[in-house]
Parts: C-alpha cells; structure tokens; sequence
C-alpha cells in the first residue's frame, strides 16, 4: 500500500515539475510561436536563392538578414495582426539588398516595399510570400536605374523556413542535464 502510494504522489509531483517546465519553456515563444527562424529563399533578401535568419521582435515585428546567390541583403517585417501559431498573417516587408550578379558590370543596391503572407505553422515550420516594387540603383550613386521593360522591377521572395529558440534550446539542455 505504501509502495502504491508512493509512486502516486511521486507521479503527482513530477507532473509539478514538468508543468512549471513547460511555462519555463513556453515563456520563450510569442503565441506559440519561437522567435527565431532559419529559411530557404527564392528571391527576396538572399537575391536568387540563398539562406536568411530572421527574429521576430515582437508580435508584430520582425528583423531578417541573409545571403545567398548573388546577393547579401537585411529588411523588416510589419504583420497588422499579431502572429498566432497555425495562422496566416498579411505583412508588408521593407528589403535591401546589395546585387553583385557575375553577368552585371557593377554591383547594384534594391530597396523593395513588398506585401504579402506568412503562415505560421503548429510544427514550428512557416512558409511566406510577398511580392513589392523595388528601386534600384549602383552603389556609386542614387540615381535610379531604370528597368528595360517597365517602369520599375518587382521583388518576388517565397520562403520556407523552421522556427526555433536559442533560449529554449540552452534551458531543455540544462534541465536533461540535471
């Protein structure tokens, strides 16, 4: 009798425990969402293809940087709504982006005011797209450089990413550790 109580109390405690954990843990996140997020670009701040990071700073703000082929570039996010993990949210994106394309003489600065959407998946994963007039201009001089067919050139960006957190990950290693 004493054994089985024993180990009902000791399941009831541990369950304290790992509740006080999981807020611990929880508190690292903006409505379930983790701050941090490494994606995959096609277009957008990593030029044609490439790599960013990005941080939300808030729930509805975000900074994102990265670098791919042939370009490097850094930008911020505005999302209206306040992100919510298992949502799409509309956002309107600022980029800049330094183009230095083998096939082009001199490299070139884009600035994009892009609109668009990002959903926030339940598996930490999220996918956007956007797309934005941009200007465009050498690095010598802000004098536009106009487009051969049109007015002005477009900023297309698609990304998939995975959303985490460095504090999240640092505490869960202290705590396995003991």
């Amino acid at each position: 009798v004493l054994s089985v109580l024993f180990i009902c109390f000791g399941a009831l405690g541990q369950e304290e425990i790992d509740s006080t954990t999981v807020k611990e843990l929880k508190s690292y996140e903006f409505a379930g969402v983790y701050r941090s997020s490494v994606s995959a670009h096609f277009g957008g701040v990593t030029g044609l293809i490439g790599f960013s990071y990005d941080y939300l700073l808030s729930r509805g703000w975000a900074v994102e940087v990265g670098g791919g082929f042939p370009a490097v570039g850094f930008g911020f996010k505005f999302y209206p709504y306040k992100i919510e993990r298992s949502k799409e949210r509309f956002h309107i994106a600022q980029r800049s982006v330094l183009f230095a394309a083998p096939w082009d003489d001199a490299a070139t600065v884009q600035h994009a005011i892009s609109f668009g959407l990002t959903f926030f998946g339940t598996n930490r994963w999220n996918w956007g797209l956007d797309l934005g007039p941009t200007y465009e201009h050498s690095t010598a001089s802000f004098d536009q450089i106009k487009p051969e067919n049109g007015p002005f050139n477009l900023m297309l960006n698609f990304r998939a990413g995975y959303r985490f957190s460095f504090r999240y990950m640092k505490r869960k290693r202290e705590l396995e550790r003991g």
